[in-house]
Order: structure tokens, then C-alpha cells, then sequence
């Protein structure tokens, strides 16, 4: 997101990055998706032209950028994983009780069919 909108400041970045010869837009989603995965690149810009406002601008919306992703969407992220693992865990009891009256099925069925046999009964 914040290379998206810093994009709009045509000619404030110094380089293309790892994707010279993609066009800006798509070399930025690629710069965007890198930061969301963990790959962080600090934003570069050309200092002779570039007005302190706008490297001020620059460096808040990459630090918001960065809290918001690693810190409140993994939070999120951890958040769900918590909750599938605890109705995870609430399921095993009864999953256990069936797996148990599947047992108890199998072996009233086979000691059913074994009791007619004369070896059996011994």
C-alpha cells in the first residue's frame, strides 16, 4: 500500500529494485507483496531532489505500513489459528467417543458372527 501511494511522486525513487524491466505499477506490487512476507526494504529516494515533507511522509507511511501488517494482521493471523485449534481440540472428546462405538460395533458384530462357531465358545 505505501508504494502505491508513494507512487504517485513520479521520480522520488532512486531505483527500480530487483524489477527493471516490469512497469512501475507491477514492480511495486512485488516491492508491496515482499514487505507483506517479510522481505523489508527500506524506501530509497533521490535526496537532492526530494523535500524534507516528503521524506517525512515517506518513512510514516513505511512504519505504518510495517506496524500494520506484521503487527496487527499476524496478531490476526494468530488470532484464527488459536480458534481452529481450540474447536480442534473440543471435537477430540466426542471424536473419541465415536471412535470408541465404532469398536464396540465392530466387535459385537464379530463376536456375534464368532459365537456360532464351536472353537469360539471354548
Amino acid at each position: 500500500m505505501m508504494y502505491f501511494i508513494l507512487g504517485v511522486y513520479k521520480g522520488e525513487f532512486e531505483d527500480k529494485g530487483d524489477f527493471p524491466d516490469l512497469p512501475e505499477w507491477i514492480g511495486l506490487f512485488f516491492v508491496v507483496f515482499g514487505n507483506s512476507i517479510g522481505d523489508f526494504r527500506i524506501p530509497s529516494y533521490d535526496n537532492k531532489n526530494t523535500s524534507a515533507t516528503t521524506k517525512s511522509l515517506i518513512f510514516f507511511i513505511y512504519f505504518c505500513n510495517m506496524f500494520l501488517s506484521n503487527i496487527v494482521l499476524l496478531n490476526f493471523v494468530i488470532a484464527l489459528i488459536s480458534q481452529v485449534y481450540e474447536q480442534v481440540m473440543n471435537s477430540q472428546i466426542m471424536f473419541i467417543y465415536i471412535q470408541r462405538k465404532e469398536l464396540n460395533n465392530e466387535w459385537y458384530r464379530f463376536n456375534s458372527i464368532m459365537s456360532g462357531f464351536k472353537c469360539w465358545k471354548e
